[in-house]
């Protein structure tokens, strides 16, 4: 699946979750679903870098099961070392062709953000995560803009800190997208570039 159709069945999936249609698997297909993928291996196409918010699951509002995605997340979706890390792990070695960044309406963490100055932490973990994306969110004043600003700022982060995101880019073997799930529709928008 090349990350153009990728793309398009994400969002086509999500059409389906947010009118309510879920295509979750009956149990004895989520049975050998799991005991395929525990003998087998994971080989997921997608790649999704999404909000800790526990409103904001991934594989549900993208209706997807096992193994279809690799998720992680983290409070307001920042690309952490440890976050591209795991991205690294999963272009390199899973071979996903789409990486997907994924902010969220009305998030806690770009919120808290836009009431902290950049630059500005005391000391606890939580005031370095909002510092970190107050720095990112800079010259936005409306939770909207802050979150599209911020997944844009941390698609950036992916390229610019690791050469091996970067490369496969660059060679066409990646696609990175933003993207913003609004909790009230259930509907993902992907940002233009």
């Amino acid at each position: 699946m090349s990350s153009t159709a990728a793309i398009s069945d994400l969002l086509e999936a999500n059409q389906s979750y947010a009118k309510g249609l879920l295509g979750t698997p009956k149990k004895n297909e989520l049975i050998e679903r799991r005991i395929d993928l525990a003998k087998n291996g994971q080989s997921p196409k997608v790649t999704v870098l999404a909000c800790a918010d526990s409103r904001v699951a991934p594989e549900v509002l993208f209706n997807k099961s096992l193994g279809e995605l690799f998720v992680i997340r983290i409070a307001g979706n920042v690309a952490t070392s440890e976050a591209i890390a795991s991205i690294e792990y999963a272009v390199s070695a899973l071979k996903t062709e789409l990486v997907v960044v994924l902010g969220h309406s009305n998030c806690g963490a770009v919120g808290g953000a836009l009431e902290v100055e950049p630059g500005c932490s005391e000391g606890s973990c939580l005031d370095g995560l909002l510092s970190s994306i107050s720095k990112d969110i800079q010259g936005e004043s409306s939770i909207e803009g802050a979150v599209a600003k911020n997944v844009k700022a941390n698609i950036e982060k992916l390229n610019s800190s690791s050469s091996i995101i970067k490369e496969a880019a660059a060679n066409g073997d990646i696609q990175l997208v933003g993207a913003v799930y609004d909790l009230e529709s259930g509907i993902v928008k992907q940002l233009s570039n």
